[in-house]
Protein backbone atom coordinates (compact mmCIF):
# COMPACT_ATOMS: atom_id res chain seq x y z
CA UNK A 1 0.00 0.00 0.00
CA UNK A 2 1.90 3.04 -1.20
CA UNK A 3 0.02 5.47 1.04
CA UNK A 4 1.77 8.81 1.12
CA UNK A 5 5.13 7.09 0.69
CA UNK A 6 7.95 9.29 1.95
CA UNK A 7 11.18 9.22 -0.04
CA UNK A 8 13.79 11.78 0.95
CA UNK A 9 17.12 11.74 -0.88
CA UNK A 10 19.71 12.52 1.75
CA UNK A 11 22.64 12.19 -0.64
CA UNK A 12 21.21 14.76 -3.01
CA UNK A 13 20.67 17.19 -0.15
CA UNK A 14 24.32 17.00 1.01
CA UNK A 15 27.02 19.07 -0.60
CA UNK A 16 30.45 17.61 -1.32
CA UNK A 17 31.96 20.00 1.23
CA UNK A 18 30.06 18.49 4.17
CA UNK A 19 32.57 17.47 6.82
CA UNK A 20 32.73 13.83 7.83
CA UNK A 21 31.73 13.16 11.41
CA UNK A 22 34.23 11.36 13.61
CA UNK A 23 33.94 10.06 17.14
CA UNK A 24 32.50 7.23 19.21
CA UNK A 25 29.94 5.29 17.23
CA UNK A 26 27.02 6.27 19.51
CA UNK A 27 27.87 9.95 19.19
CA UNK A 28 28.29 9.52 15.47
CA UNK A 29 24.79 8.11 15.09
CA UNK A 30 23.41 10.99 17.12
CA UNK A 31 25.21 13.41 14.82
CA UNK A 32 23.82 11.64 11.76
CA UNK A 33 20.29 11.83 13.19
CA UNK A 34 20.76 15.54 13.72
CA UNK A 35 21.93 15.80 10.12
CA UNK A 36 18.80 13.95 9.08
CA UNK A 37 16.72 16.42 11.09
CA UNK A 38 18.30 19.33 9.21
CA UNK A 39 17.30 17.75 5.89
CA UNK A 40 13.62 17.41 6.79
CA UNK A 41 11.39 20.27 5.59
CA UNK A 42 8.93 21.52 8.17
CA UNK A 43 6.15 20.96 7.41
CA UNK A 44 6.89 18.08 5.06
CA UNK A 45 4.81 17.94 1.85
CA UNK A 46 3.84 14.44 0.76
CA UNK A 47 2.89 13.16 -2.66
CA UNK A 48 -0.69 12.89 -3.86
CA UNK A 49 -2.26 9.45 -3.80
CA UNK A 50 -4.78 7.79 -6.09
CA UNK A 51 -6.62 4.77 -4.67
CA UNK A 52 -8.25 2.43 -7.17
CA UNK A 53 -9.88 -0.85 -6.13
CA UNK A 54 -11.92 -2.83 -8.62
CA UNK A 55 -13.14 -6.18 -7.35
CA UNK A 56 -16.41 -8.03 -7.98
CA UNK A 57 -17.87 -6.72 -4.73
CA UNK A 58 -16.00 -3.49 -3.97
CA UNK A 59 -15.15 -0.49 -6.13
CA UNK A 60 -13.19 2.40 -4.68
CA UNK A 61 -11.92 5.38 -6.67
CA UNK A 62 -10.45 8.05 -4.41
CA UNK A 63 -7.77 10.71 -4.32
CA UNK A 64 -5.77 12.18 -1.45
CA UNK A 65 -4.20 15.55 -2.21
CA UNK A 66 -2.36 18.42 -0.53
CA UNK A 67 -1.00 16.10 2.17
CA UNK A 68 1.34 17.77 4.66
CA UNK A 69 3.12 16.13 7.61
CA UNK A 70 3.76 18.32 10.66
CA UNK A 71 6.40 18.03 13.41
CA UNK A 72 8.44 15.15 11.97
CA UNK A 73 11.65 17.14 12.40
CA UNK A 74 10.93 17.71 16.10
CA UNK A 75 11.81 14.15 17.05
CA UNK A 76 13.69 13.64 20.32
CA UNK A 77 16.66 11.29 20.50
CA UNK A 78 16.02 9.41 23.73
CA UNK A 79 18.70 6.75 23.52
CA UNK A 80 21.37 5.35 21.21
CA UNK A 81 23.41 2.22 21.85
CA UNK A 82 25.75 0.32 19.54
CA UNK A 83 27.41 -2.95 20.51
CA UNK A 84 30.60 -3.12 18.45
CA UNK A 85 31.14 -6.79 19.23
CA UNK A 86 27.73 -8.03 18.10
CA UNK A 87 27.41 -5.20 15.55
CA UNK A 88 23.89 -4.37 16.67
CA UNK A 89 22.47 -0.89 17.11
CA UNK A 90 19.38 0.28 18.98
CA UNK A 91 17.88 3.76 18.80
CA UNK A 92 14.93 5.18 20.74
CA UNK A 93 13.15 8.25 19.37
CA UNK A 94 10.04 10.08 20.50
CA UNK A 95 7.68 12.77 19.24
CA UNK A 96 5.20 14.72 21.38
CA UNK A 97 2.91 15.14 18.37
CA UNK A 98 2.82 14.09 14.73
CA UNK A 99 -0.01 15.19 12.47
CA UNK A 100 -1.10 14.84 8.88
CA UNK A 101 -3.45 17.20 7.05
CA UNK A 102 -4.82 16.48 3.60
CA UNK A 103 -7.85 16.72 1.35
CA UNK A 104 -9.71 13.67 0.10
CA UNK A 105 -12.26 12.92 -2.58
CA UNK A 106 -14.18 9.67 -3.06
CA UNK A 107 -15.85 9.16 -6.43
CA UNK A 108 -19.60 8.57 -6.15
CA UNK A 109 -19.23 5.33 -8.14
CA UNK A 110 -17.44 3.76 -5.18
CA UNK A 111 -19.31 1.00 -3.37
CA UNK A 112 -18.36 -1.33 -0.54
CA UNK A 113 -19.58 -4.95 -0.55
CA UNK A 114 -22.03 -4.22 -3.39
CA UNK A 115 -24.40 -2.43 -1.00
CA UNK A 116 -22.74 0.40 0.88
CA UNK A 117 -21.97 3.57 -1.08
CA UNK A 118 -18.77 5.51 -0.44
CA UNK A 119 -18.73 9.18 -1.39
CA UNK A 120 -17.73 12.59 -0.13
CA UNK A 121 -14.85 14.99 -0.17
CA UNK A 122 -13.20 17.56 2.05
CA UNK A 123 -10.45 18.05 4.63
CA UNK A 124 -9.09 15.18 6.67
CA UNK A 125 -6.58 15.09 9.54
CA UNK A 126 -4.74 12.49 11.61
CA UNK A 127 -2.96 13.38 14.86
CA UNK A 128 -0.79 11.08 16.98
CA UNK A 129 0.23 11.98 20.52
CA UNK A 130 3.24 10.80 22.55
CA UNK A 131 4.75 8.81 19.72
CA UNK A 132 7.74 6.56 20.45
CA UNK A 133 9.82 4.60 17.94
CA UNK A 134 12.27 1.80 18.64
CA UNK A 135 14.74 1.10 15.83
CA UNK A 136 16.97 -1.99 15.77
CA UNK A 137 19.72 -2.50 13.19
CA UNK A 138 22.28 -5.16 12.31
CA UNK A 139 25.57 -3.65 11.12
CA UNK A 140 28.39 -5.01 8.98
CA UNK A 141 32.03 -3.92 8.79
CA UNK A 142 33.47 -2.87 5.42
CA UNK A 143 37.13 -2.05 4.59
CA UNK A 144 36.89 -2.21 0.80
CA UNK A 145 38.62 1.16 0.34
CA UNK A 146 41.15 0.69 3.13
CA UNK A 147 39.08 2.65 5.66
CA UNK A 148 36.68 1.36 8.28
CA UNK A 149 33.04 1.74 7.32
CA UNK A 150 29.94 0.38 8.99
CA UNK A 151 26.85 -0.32 6.97
CA UNK A 152 23.32 -1.31 7.93
CA UNK A 153 22.61 -4.89 6.92
CA UNK A 154 19.09 -5.15 8.35
CA UNK A 155 16.76 -2.70 10.07
CA UNK A 156 13.39 -2.92 11.79
CA UNK A 157 11.28 -0.63 13.94
CA UNK A 158 8.24 -0.57 16.20
CA UNK A 159 5.89 2.28 17.05
CA UNK A 160 3.94 3.17 20.15
CA UNK A 161 1.50 6.05 20.58
CA UNK A 162 -0.78 7.08 23.40
CA UNK A 163 -3.46 9.03 21.55
CA UNK A 164 -4.88 9.10 18.05
CA UNK A 165 -7.45 11.49 16.61
CA UNK A 166 -8.85 11.17 13.08
CA UNK A 167 -11.23 13.74 11.62
CA UNK A 168 -12.91 13.19 8.25
CA UNK A 169 -15.15 16.03 7.17
CA UNK A 170 -18.11 15.76 4.82
CA UNK A 171 -17.94 11.99 4.38
CA UNK A 172 -21.22 10.93 2.74
CA UNK A 173 -21.68 14.67 2.05
CA UNK A 174 -23.02 15.03 5.58
CA UNK A 175 -21.05 16.54 8.45
CA UNK A 176 -23.83 15.51 10.86
CA UNK A 177 -22.34 12.02 10.69
CA UNK A 178 -18.85 13.33 11.51
CA UNK A 179 -18.94 12.57 15.24
CA UNK A 180 -19.92 8.94 14.72
CA UNK A 181 -17.51 8.43 11.81
CA UNK A 182 -14.59 10.06 13.65
CA UNK A 183 -15.08 7.94 16.77
CA UNK A 184 -15.08 4.79 14.66
CA UNK A 185 -12.01 6.05 12.78
CA UNK A 186 -10.15 6.72 16.05
CA UNK A 187 -10.64 3.10 17.11
CA UNK A 188 -9.85 1.80 13.63
CA UNK A 189 -6.76 4.01 13.46
CA UNK A 190 -4.33 1.67 15.29
CA UNK A 191 -5.15 -1.07 12.80
CA UNK A 192 -4.45 1.33 9.94
CA UNK A 193 -1.16 2.38 11.57
CA UNK A 194 -0.15 -1.28 11.81
CA UNK A 195 -0.89 -1.70 8.11
CA UNK A 196 1.20 1.37 7.27
CA UNK A 197 4.08 0.16 9.44
CA UNK A 198 4.04 -3.24 7.76
CA UNK A 199 3.84 -1.52 4.37
CA UNK A 200 6.86 0.59 5.24
CA UNK A 201 8.76 -2.52 6.27
CA UNK A 202 7.90 -4.17 2.98
CA UNK A 203 8.26 -1.32 0.51
CA UNK A 204 10.34 1.49 2.01
CA UNK A 205 12.94 -0.08 4.30
CA UNK A 206 15.33 -0.94 1.43
CA UNK A 207 15.30 2.73 0.35
CA UNK A 208 15.70 3.95 3.93
CA UNK A 209 18.64 1.58 4.47
CA UNK A 210 20.31 2.75 1.24
CA UNK A 211 19.99 6.39 2.25
CA UNK A 212 21.31 5.79 5.76
CA UNK A 213 24.19 3.71 4.43
CA UNK A 214 25.12 6.57 2.11
CA UNK A 215 25.37 8.81 5.17
CA UNK A 216 27.33 6.23 7.15
CA UNK A 217 29.81 5.56 4.35
CA UNK A 218 30.99 9.15 4.41
CA UNK A 219 31.59 9.09 8.16
CA UNK A 220 34.94 7.90 9.54
CA UNK A 221 34.57 5.53 12.47
CA UNK A 222 37.30 4.49 14.92
CA UNK A 223 37.14 0.90 16.12
CA UNK A 224 35.93 0.98 19.70
CA UNK A 225 37.15 -1.21 22.48
CA UNK A 226 34.71 -2.71 24.96
CA UNK A 227 31.79 -0.32 24.78
CA UNK A 228 30.12 1.15 27.80
CA UNK A 229 26.73 -0.46 28.25
CA UNK A 230 23.80 1.88 27.82
CA UNK A 231 20.40 0.70 28.91
CA UNK A 232 17.80 0.72 26.19
CA UNK A 233 14.10 0.15 26.64
CA UNK A 234 12.43 -1.48 23.68
CA UNK A 235 9.12 0.08 22.79
CA UNK A 236 6.27 -1.78 21.16
CA UNK A 237 2.88 -0.45 20.15
CA UNK A 238 0.21 -1.50 22.57
CA UNK A 239 -3.49 -1.76 21.94
CA UNK A 240 -5.65 1.11 23.17
CA UNK A 241 -6.89 0.61 26.71
CA UNK A 242 -10.24 -1.09 27.08
CA UNK A 243 -13.03 1.37 27.72
CA UNK A 244 -14.64 0.79 31.09
CA UNK A 245 -17.99 2.30 30.20
CA UNK A 246 -19.79 1.36 27.01
CA UNK A 247 -21.15 4.47 25.36
CA UNK A 248 -23.09 4.88 22.15
CA UNK A 249 -23.11 7.68 19.61
CA UNK A 250 -25.62 7.90 16.80
CA UNK A 251 -26.76 10.20 14.03
CA UNK A 252 -29.56 10.39 11.52
CA UNK A 253 -28.43 8.65 8.34
CA UNK A 254 -31.43 8.98 6.05
CA UNK A 255 -29.47 10.37 3.09
CA UNK A 256 -26.80 7.68 3.39
CA UNK A 257 -29.40 4.91 3.75
CA UNK A 258 -31.27 6.23 0.71
CA UNK A 259 -28.08 5.66 -1.26
CA UNK A 260 -27.93 2.05 -0.06
CA UNK A 261 -31.42 1.34 -1.41
CA UNK A 262 -30.59 1.34 -5.17
CA UNK A 263 -27.73 -1.08 -4.50
CA UNK A 264 -30.05 -3.34 -2.50
CA UNK A 265 -32.62 -3.25 -5.30
CA UNK A 266 -29.99 -4.25 -7.84
CA UNK A 267 -28.70 -7.01 -5.56
CA UNK A 268 -32.19 -8.48 -5.13
CA UNK A 269 -32.71 -8.74 -8.89
CA UNK A 270 -29.19 -10.02 -9.61
CA UNK A 271 -29.54 -12.80 -7.04
CA UNK A 272 -32.88 -14.14 -8.30
CA UNK A 273 -34.87 -12.76 -5.39
CA UNK A 274 -37.41 -11.01 -7.62
CA UNK A 275 -39.33 -13.08 -8.34
CA UNK A 276 -38.45 -15.21 -5.33
CA UNK A 277 -39.55 -18.86 -5.22
CA UNK A 278 -41.58 -19.76 -2.15
CA UNK A 279 -41.35 -23.09 -0.31
CA UNK A 280 -43.82 -25.94 -0.68
CA UNK A 281 -46.23 -26.29 2.22
CA UNK A 282 -48.53 -29.08 3.43
CA UNK A 283 -51.42 -28.16 5.69
CA UNK A 284 -54.91 -29.19 6.72
CA UNK A 285 -58.21 -27.35 7.14
CA UNK A 286 -61.45 -28.40 8.79
CA UNK A 287 -59.75 -31.49 10.18
CA UNK A 288 -60.25 -33.60 7.06
CA UNK A 289 -59.12 -31.51 4.09
CA UNK A 290 -55.51 -31.65 2.99
CA UNK A 291 -54.00 -28.66 1.19
CA UNK A 292 -50.67 -28.80 -0.62
CA UNK A 293 -49.16 -25.48 -1.73
CA UNK A 294 -46.51 -25.65 -4.49
CA UNK A 295 -45.03 -23.60 -7.35
CA UNK A 296 -45.06 -20.57 -5.07
CA UNK A 297 -43.47 -17.22 -5.87
CA UNK A 298 -43.52 -13.60 -4.80
CA UNK A 299 -42.94 -10.61 -7.09
CA UNK A 300 -41.92 -7.09 -6.12
CA UNK A 301 -39.15 -7.38 -3.52
CA UNK A 302 -36.94 -5.12 -5.65
CA UNK A 303 -39.41 -2.28 -4.96
CA UNK A 304 -37.80 -1.95 -1.52
CA UNK A 305 -37.53 1.57 -0.13
CA UNK A 306 -36.89 3.33 3.18
CA UNK A 307 -39.97 3.85 5.35
CA UNK A 308 -38.52 5.18 8.61
CA UNK A 309 -35.54 7.12 9.89
CA UNK A 310 -32.18 5.42 9.46
CA UNK A 311 -29.37 5.71 11.97
CA UNK A 312 -25.61 5.43 11.96
CA UNK A 313 -24.56 4.14 15.37
CA UNK A 314 -21.17 3.47 16.94
CA UNK A 315 -21.07 1.59 20.25
CA UNK A 316 -17.63 3.15 20.99
CA UNK A 317 -16.22 -0.34 21.59
CA UNK A 318 -16.08 -2.00 18.20
CA UNK A 319 -19.11 -1.86 15.93
CA UNK A 320 -20.24 0.88 13.55
CA UNK A 321 -23.71 0.01 12.32
CA UNK A 322 -26.36 1.37 10.02
CA UNK A 323 -30.00 0.45 10.49
CA UNK A 324 -33.27 1.46 8.95
CA UNK A 325 -36.84 0.46 8.25
CA UNK A 326 -37.76 -0.88 4.81
CA UNK A 327 -41.01 -1.09 2.93
CA UNK A 328 -42.16 -2.50 -0.39
CA UNK A 329 -44.62 -1.50 -3.03
CA UNK A 330 -47.47 -4.00 -3.40
CA UNK A 331 -46.09 -7.54 -3.47
CA UNK A 332 -47.91 -10.08 -5.59
CA UNK A 333 -47.52 -13.75 -4.74
CA UNK A 334 -48.96 -16.92 -6.15
CA UNK A 335 -49.35 -20.60 -5.30
CA UNK A 336 -50.74 -23.69 -6.94
CA UNK A 337 -52.89 -25.72 -4.53
CA UNK A 338 -53.87 -29.37 -4.49
CA UNK A 339 -56.96 -29.86 -2.30
CA UNK A 340 -58.08 -33.31 -1.16
CA UNK A 341 -61.26 -34.15 0.74
CA UNK A 342 -61.46 -37.90 1.39
CA UNK A 343 -59.03 -38.48 -1.46
CA UNK A 344 -60.64 -36.24 -4.07
CA UNK A 345 -60.47 -32.56 -4.83
CA UNK A 346 -59.47 -29.92 -7.37
CA UNK A 347 -56.18 -28.27 -8.35
CA UNK A 348 -56.64 -24.54 -7.86
CA UNK A 349 -54.50 -21.40 -7.81
CA UNK A 350 -54.17 -18.64 -5.27
CA UNK A 351 -53.35 -15.01 -6.03
CA UNK A 352 -52.06 -13.11 -3.02
CA UNK A 353 -51.67 -9.32 -2.79
CA UNK A 354 -49.54 -7.93 0.05
CA UNK A 355 -49.65 -4.23 0.89
CA UNK A 356 -47.78 -2.38 3.62
CA UNK A 357 -45.12 -5.07 4.00
CA UNK A 358 -42.28 -3.86 6.23
CA UNK A 359 -38.78 -5.14 6.94
CA UNK A 360 -35.83 -4.26 9.16
CA UNK A 361 -32.22 -3.87 8.03
CA UNK A 362 -29.06 -3.59 10.11
CA UNK A 363 -25.43 -4.13 9.10
CA UNK A 364 -22.22 -3.41 10.98
CA UNK A 365 -18.47 -3.14 10.49
CA UNK A 366 -15.81 -3.84 13.11
CA UNK A 367 -13.16 -1.27 14.01
CA UNK A 368 -10.91 -4.15 15.10
CA UNK A 369 -10.62 -6.15 11.86
CA UNK A 370 -13.01 -4.44 9.38
CA UNK A 371 -15.25 -7.50 9.28
CA UNK A 372 -18.68 -6.70 7.84
CA UNK A 373 -21.66 -8.49 9.34
CA UNK A 374 -25.34 -8.47 8.49
CA UNK A 375 -27.15 -8.15 11.78
CA UNK A 376 -30.70 -8.09 10.53
CA UNK A 377 -32.69 -8.35 7.31
CA UNK A 378 -36.15 -9.69 8.02
CA UNK A 379 -39.81 -9.09 7.36
CA UNK A 380 -41.16 -7.45 10.49
CA UNK A 381 -44.75 -7.01 9.30
CA UNK A 382 -46.22 -8.80 6.31
CA UNK A 383 -48.92 -6.11 6.09
CA UNK A 384 -52.42 -6.48 4.69
CA UNK A 385 -53.15 -9.68 2.78
CA UNK A 386 -55.79 -10.11 0.09
CA UNK A 387 -56.26 -13.63 -1.30
CA UNK A 388 -58.10 -14.59 -4.49
CA UNK A 389 -58.74 -18.30 -5.16
CA UNK A 390 -59.33 -19.51 -8.72
CA UNK A 391 -60.87 -22.87 -9.64
CA UNK A 392 -62.66 -24.15 -6.51
CA UNK A 393 -65.89 -24.77 -8.43
CA UNK A 394 -67.95 -27.32 -6.44
CA UNK A 395 -65.59 -26.93 -3.51
CA UNK A 396 -66.44 -23.27 -3.05
CA UNK A 397 -67.51 -23.97 0.51
CA UNK A 398 -63.78 -24.33 1.32
CA UNK A 399 -62.88 -20.81 0.21
CA UNK A 400 -62.89 -19.15 3.65
CA UNK A 401 -60.85 -21.86 5.43
CA UNK A 402 -58.31 -21.90 2.59
CA UNK A 403 -58.00 -18.10 2.56
CA UNK A 404 -57.51 -18.11 6.34
CA UNK A 405 -54.88 -20.83 5.95
CA UNK A 406 -52.94 -18.85 3.34
CA UNK A 407 -53.10 -15.66 5.41
CA UNK A 408 -51.73 -17.48 8.46
CA UNK A 409 -48.97 -19.10 6.42
CA UNK A 410 -47.90 -15.72 5.01
CA UNK A 411 -47.88 -14.18 8.47
CA UNK A 412 -45.75 -17.03 9.80
CA UNK A 413 -43.58 -19.52 7.90
CA UNK A 414 -43.74 -17.84 4.49
CA UNK A 415 -42.69 -14.46 5.92
CA UNK A 416 -39.85 -16.30 7.67
CA UNK A 417 -38.87 -18.00 4.40
CA UNK A 418 -38.72 -14.63 2.60
CA UNK A 419 -36.60 -13.22 5.44
CA UNK A 420 -34.25 -16.21 5.44
CA UNK A 421 -33.72 -16.09 1.67
CA UNK A 422 -32.90 -12.37 1.65
CA UNK A 423 -30.68 -12.60 4.73
CA UNK A 424 -28.79 -15.62 3.41
CA UNK A 425 -28.07 -14.05 0.02
CA UNK A 426 -26.78 -10.77 1.47
CA UNK A 427 -24.89 -12.42 4.34
CA UNK A 428 -23.14 -14.88 2.02
CA UNK A 429 -21.94 -11.99 -0.11
CA UNK A 430 -20.73 -9.96 2.89
CA UNK A 431 -18.88 -12.93 4.38
CA UNK A 432 -16.69 -13.11 1.28
CA UNK A 433 -15.47 -9.52 1.71
CA UNK A 434 -12.00 -9.15 3.25
CA UNK A 435 -11.50 -5.41 3.64
CA UNK A 436 -8.34 -5.87 5.68
CA UNK A 437 -6.70 -7.80 2.85
CA UNK A 438 -7.81 -5.13 0.38
CA UNK A 439 -6.13 -2.43 2.46
CA UNK A 440 -2.96 -4.45 2.89
CA UNK A 441 -2.73 -5.07 -0.86
CA UNK A 442 -3.42 -1.51 -2.05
Amino acid sequence: MHILCLHISFAAARSSSDAAVSGPIDDLLIALLEQLRSLLPEPLPLGDLAIDVDSPSTIIHANITDAVLHNLSTFIIDNVHVNMFTLKAAVALSLPTLSLDCNYYIDSRSVLAELFPLYGGGPCSVALGNLAAAVDADLKHNRSDGSDHYQIEALDFNLHFDTLDIQIHNLFDNDELATVIDEFADDFGPLLVDILVNDTRRDLLPTIIDELNDLLWNASLPLAETPAVKHFQRWTRTAPSTKLVKLTSSANANSFFDNIIPNLQTFIVANSLDPMPLPEMDAEVLGNTGVKLYNGFVNGLSSVHRTADAHLVYDEVEWLSVDGGLGFDELVAGYSLKIEVFGIGPHVSAEIHLTGTKAEFQAQISSQDLAIELGKLRVSDIGSIRVIIHGLSLFGWLIDPIIDLIINLFRGPIADAISDAMFSAVNDMLSEIDLLAMLENL
